[in-house]
């Protein structure tokens, strides 16, 4: 007879927050990718060409590199690949993506690494299943493609779901031959 299975889980939020449970600890901390993301090619290219000068260029919301040119008036950008190609920088496309970790009171960082044939998440000598949540969904029917009524669900959707398993909604509705569904993702 053993321990139950202790929970371990780790949520990555956004801005860069992170919360780590581990049995009944909670560590709360911040995270970045790291690897092949906008800003190491950035890093790349301010120690080739240095940071500053005639151009500056930043990482923007969507994970992007901008420079705003005043010839034009207008901002440049371009995706880290099309980036690294126009300023001969390195760009290695990787089946392993990567995290550093800095959880708070703990002065060494953690590197995670998510394999994408395995599905895991290695961190800290451990392996993580993911889980992603899932948003507001509203389900509508139509007859027309015109006018449209919301479908209510047979019980509530589920708050989360095992990636890359499929997302199974049952719906509270007679399926008819000739009714067309579609699937929003309710905004706050």
């Amino acid at each position: 007879m053993g321990a139950p299975d202790t929970p371990y889980e780790i949520w990555f939020g956004e801005k860069g927050v992170m919360e780590w449970l581990q049995t009944d600890m909670m560590f709360m901390g911040n995270y970045e990718v790291i690897g092949n993301s906008a800003k190491d090619i950035l890093d790349q290219y301010t120690a080739k060409y240095g940071g500053i000068g005639l151009r500056t260029w930043s990482v923007n919301s969507e994970g992007n590199l901008e420079s705003f040119n005043e010839t034009t008036g207008k901002y440049e950008i371009y995706t880290p690949v099309a980036f690294a190609k126009k300023f001969e920088l390195e760009f290695h496309q990787s089946d392993k993506y990567e995290i550093e970790s800095k959880v708070l009171g703990n002065v060494k960082k953690i590197k995670g690494v998510f394999d994408l044939k395995t599905n895991l998440l290695n961190f800290d000598k451990l392996d993580y299943v993911p889980f992603f949540q899932v948003p507001k969904l509203i389900i509508k029917e139509s007859i027309d493609l015109k006018n449209w009524r919301k479908v209510p669900l047979a019980e509530q959707s589920p708050i989360e779901y095992n990636w890359p398993q499929e997302l199974t909604l049952e719906l509270k509705a007679k399926l008819r031959d000739s009714a067309y569904y579609r699937v929003e993702i309710e905004e706050d």
